[in-house]
């Protein structure tokens, strides 16, 4: 069975994503903001066929996350690259989608 994506399905979709937490809730830190981007990584190196999955954040890790992803900055800042949950290989930011 092949699946058939429309826009129509992308944004609802998306919509379940509608008053997720930031992803680094989860995280040591912790985040009480709301996600309001879905991140999509690709990784930095080919992987086969390992696909990252996506993740919510908010505007302060979306900002953190491209820095991240840009090798002068994760230098400057001293940032570590952003681990695949799959396979371990470092990831760089693909795109972000708003969400609704």
């Amino acid at each position: 069975m092949t699946a058939i994506s429309t826009e129509a399905g992308h944004h609802a979709a998306l919509a379940m994503f509608s008053e997720v937490p930031c992803i680094f809730q989860l995280s040591d830190t912790g985040c009480e903001e709301q996600a309001k981007w879905i991140t999509y990584f690709a990784h930095e190196e080919d992987r086969g066929d390992c696909t990252p999955d996506p993740a919510p954040v908010c505007d302060g890790h979306k900002t953190a996350i491209q820095r991240a992803s840009i090798p002068f900055w994760r230098v400057w800042f001293s940032l570590e690259p952003i681990p695949c949950d799959h396979c371990g290989g470092a990831l760089r930011l693909d795109r972000f989608e708003a969400l609704p």
